[in-house]
């Protein structure tokens, strides 16, 4: 199996791939933690309108949401997906993956509420998933972009380390600043020091609740 290494070589990374709901999903797996693994589905990025770009037909998630296109095919044509698939196929990851809690983003905001449609898009598709699955399970929401409104409330250690992990993004996507004079590096500095829950669901078959002690 192949192994990814990061530039500084400090993490190892095992590429395979998993069957969900008909597609084979590139998955990797950290080598040093092997309980944390990344799936890439590789759907196109629809910007932040939602409206998609002329590289990738003008297909986005929003689209396919709001049934203003049939299907939206992974950036590699790997898979194609129609809204009954791609949620069957998150689904399939919820369980396959055995999650007792599965975090998303914001499915209690409408697209255009200042978050970016794909974060939206990507809420909604995932409450519907998650509601199709038959165990129990939480789902938990967390507020995007308009979260910069609200005060900071990450500070020491976990601001630390939320900010590293922005750093160590950054080295791999070229559009990604983190130097002082950028804009990117001031608008990620405000993000990273707040993070809200907006809203939790328990969901599938929650197991009843043992009661002991004597009847009266």
């Amino acid at each position: 199996m192949p192994t990814a290494t990061t530039p500084t070589g400090r993490a190892a990374w095992t590429a395979t791939t998993i069957a969900i709901a008909g597609n084979d999903l590139t998955t990797v797996t950290l080598d040093a933690a092997p309980a944390i693994s990344l799936v890439f589905m590789r759907l196109p990025d629809g910007n932040r309108r939602g409206t998609g770009n002329r590289i990738h037909d003008f297909e986005s998630l929003k689209r396919l949401w709001e049934g203003d296109i049939p299907t939206i095919s992974a950036v590699d044509g790997t898979a194609t997906y129609d809204r009954e698939s791609l949620q069957r196929t998150l689904t399939g990851l919820m369980d396959d993956f055995g999650a007792g809690t599965v975090r998303t983003q914001d499915w209690t905001i409408e697209f255009g509420a200042g978050d970016n449609a794909d974060h939206t898009a990507t809420a909604f598709f995932a409450h519907e998933a998650a509601r199709m699955s038959p165990a129990e399970h939480t789902l938990v929401a967390y507020a995007g972009y308009p979260s910069w409104r609200r005060a900071a409330n990450v500070s020491g250690h976990d601001l630390g380390a939320k900010a590293a992990a922005i750093v160590a993004y950054a080295t791999h996507d070229p559009k990604m600043c983190v130097e002082p004079q950028c804009v990117d590096a001031f608008v990620a500095s405000i993000r990273a020091a707040r993070q809200y829950v907006v809203a939790i669901e328990t969901l599938g078959q929650v197991r009843p609740t043992a009661v002991t002690g004597a009847h009266p």
